[in-house]
């Protein structure tokens, strides 16, 4: 009679359990997978940017975020004053818990996907961006951090709104990502989230390692071991690119001179 009395009531939770949104987002209990094309891009002295494709399974039911970032960090900028008739640099201002790369696919954007409160919370969408920003500055905190985000946005390095995800058959979906040409070397992280009921239900990880090779990563360590050095270089290498420059533009010139008066007296 015991067991008898229990199972309604175990059937009971669970139906309200579901009813309310929580555990995965499919009856059959399947989770978000996740394959990435290039596990690692190479950046060389010939760089100018990259592509990287995403792909993986999903509830058909679920919408689908995907976040490609790196761990937050400090970062400091100068601030540009107007005195005089120059811009000249008039302070700093770092900010901390910024990460080197920001972007986001979904299948709609973002703000359709998840509330304010759960993008901070799970650090998705421009919420998720703000509410790890912090400011060591006495100036407007807000106003401050809106501008560094547009920076960001500006330069091709953030971007929060989501979009770019395709849905298939049998739950399939794929997204592209166009990886920046100065974004930073360093060890950064996709990670795939199944959305459903305003909230994430499952995801899934995958790590890219972006490093330098060639010319590029001696020069990298050249700066980071011997600075004085590479100081050094850095003045002989514009020196010669001074002296070569004027060389050409300057024989140039001289031929033009000396054909001036030959077109003039014809």
């Amino acid at each position: 009679m015991r067991r008898a009395r229990a199972a309604p009531l175990v059937l009971a939770v669970a139906l309200a359990h579901a009813a309310w949104g929580g555990g995965l987002c499919a009856a059959e209990g399947k989770g978000i997978t996740l394959t990435v094309d290039k596990p690692e891009i190479r950046i060389t002295s010939g760089f100018h940017g990259d592509f990287l494709r995403a792909a993986g399974t999903a509830p058909a039911d679920c919408g689908v975020i995907l976040r490609l970032t790196s761990a937050r960090g400090g970062e400091t900028l100068d601030v540009k004053g107007k005195r005089g008739l120059f811009w000249l640099t008039v302070g700093k201002v770092r900010f901390e818990g910024a990460p080197r790369v920001y972007m986001l696919r979904s299948t709609r954007p973002v703000e359709a996907l998840l509330q304010p409160q759960e993008q901070a919370r799970e650090d998705l969408g421009i919420f998720g961006l703000r509410s790890a920003l912090r400011v060591q500055s006495h100036g407007d905190s807000d106003l401050l951090i809106s501008e560094f985000l547009r920076l960001k946005r500006d330069r091709g390095l953030y971007g929060w709104t989501g979009g770019g995800v395709a849905r298939g058959p049998e739950g399939k979906y794929e997204a592209e990502f166009s990886w920046p040409a100065h974004a930073p070397s360093g060890t950064y992280t996709l990670t795939a989230f199944a959305v459903k009921g305003g909230g994430v239900t499952s995801s899934a990880s995958s790590t890219i390692l972006v490093r330098k090779v060639g010319l590029e990563a001696w020069i990298s360590r050249l700066g980071e071991r011997h600075g004085v050095l590479y100081g050094v270089l850095a003045v002989l290498i514009a020196l010669a690119a001074g002296v070569a420059a004027g060389a050409v533009f300057g024989g140039s010139f001289r031929k033009e001179k000396k054909a001036g008066p030959g077109r003039e007296s014809a």
